[in-house]
C-alpha cells in the first residue's frame, strides 16, 4: 500500500485520538466546571473568555465540549465490543456445529435482524426509562446480528479447508479449533464491521438524546447539548453547531480508519491468494 493511500486512514487515526485524548484529559484542560451555572454570561458567543461561547445556563461550552466525548465514546466502545463479542461466540456456534445448532441461531438472528433498530431502542428507554444501562443494551440488542452472520458465513467457510480437517486428526479439540485456528483468520472482517458499527451506535446515541430518551442533563455530553439547544440555537447558533461538528469529526475519522482497513484487508487477501 502506498504513502497516498495511507493518507486517508492517518488523518482518521490522528483525528480521534486527538478528540480521545481532549476527553480523558478534560478534567485537566478545562478552563471551568462543565456544570457551573452563571446566568449573567447566559447565551455569550464566542470570546476570550470562553472561546466557544456559553449555553443558556451561563455555562461555558468549551469546557462541556472536552467532558462531552467521555460519556458517548465510552458507550459506544463499550456497547460495540459487546456486541461483537456476542456475535461472534453466536457465529462461530452456528457455523461450525451446524445442524439444529445452526437453524434456531439463524432463526434468533433473522428475528433481531428484522426489528426496526430506533424502534427498539425507544422501546427499551421507554419500558426501563433513559439510562446508560438502556441505551447500552439498546444498541447491543441492536448491532449484534451484524457481526453473527459474518462470522458465520466465515466460519462455514473455514470449517471445510484442509487445515481444520488435519487439525481434527491431530486430535485437537473443537473449542481449541475455533479459538486458535479459525477465529483469528475472521478477526480482519469483524474489526472492519466493528469501526462502522461504533459510528452508527454514536449516531444512535446522539438520535436517542435529541429525543430526550438518551442520555440525561446535566450530564455534559454532544447529544445533550444540542438537545438543550433547541430552544436557543437560532439566536445562539454555536450551542448547535460546536456539539454537531464533534459528532461529525469522530464519526468521519472512524469511518476513514473502517476504509483503510477495509482496503488493506482487501490487498492482503488478493496478496495471500495470488501465492
Amino acid at each position: 500500500m502506498t504513502k497516498k493511500q495511507k493518507i486517508p486512514g492517518v488523518i482518521g487515526l490522528g483525528i480521534l485520538v486527538i478528540i480521545l485524548l481532549l476527553s480523558i484529559l478534560a478534567p485537566w484542560i478545562a478552563p471551568y466546571d462543565p456544570n457551573m451555572v452563571d446566568m449573567t454570561a447566559s447565551l455569550q458567543g464566542p470570546s476570550a473568555q470562553h472561546l466557544f461561547g456559553t449555553d443558556m445556563l451561563g455555562r461555558d461550552m468549551l469546557s462541556r465540549i472536552l467532558y462531552g466525548g467521555r460519556s458517548s465514546m465510552m458507550l459506544v466502545l463499550l456497547a460495540s465490543v459487546i456486541s461483537m463479542v456476542i456475535g461472534i461466540l453466536l457465529g462461530m456456534i452456528a457455523g461450525y456445529f451446524g445442524g439444529i445448532c445452526d437453524y434456531i441461531l439463524t432463526v434468533f438472528t433473522n428475528i433481531f435482524q428484522g426489528l426496526p433498530g430506533v424502534s427498539m431502542m425507544v422501546a427499551i428507554a421507554g419500558i426501563l426509562g433513559p439510562s446508560f444501562q438502556s441505551l447500552m443494551l439498546g444498541m447491543v440488542l441492536t448491532s449484534w446480528t451484524g457481526f453473527s452472520r459474518i462470522v458465520r458465513t466465515e466460519t462455514l467457510k473455514y470449517r471445510e479447508e484442509n487445515f481444520v480437517e488435519g487439525l481434527k486428526i491431530l486430535g485437537a479439540g473443537k473449542i481449541r479449533i475455533l479459538f486458535q485456528h479459525i477465529l483469528p483468520n475472521m478477526l480482519g472482517n469483524t474489526i472492519v464491521l466493528l469501526t462502522t458499527r461504533i459510528g452508527r451506535n454514536l449516531l444512535s446515541i446522539a438520535g436517542m438524546s435529541y429525543l430526550g430518551l438518551g442520555i440525561q442533563p446535566p450530564t455534559p455530553d454532544w447529544s445533550v447539548m444540542i438537545n438543550d439547544a433547541r430552544v436557543s440555537f437560532r439566536s445562539a447558533p454555536h450551542l448547535i453547531l460546536v456539539p454537531g461538528i464533534c459528532i461529525v469529526l469522530v464519526v468521519f475519522s472512524i469511518q476513514l480508519i473502517g476504509d483503510f482497513l477495509r482496503d488493506w484487508m482487501d490487498r492482503q487477501n488478493r496478496e495471500a491468494s495470488e501465492l
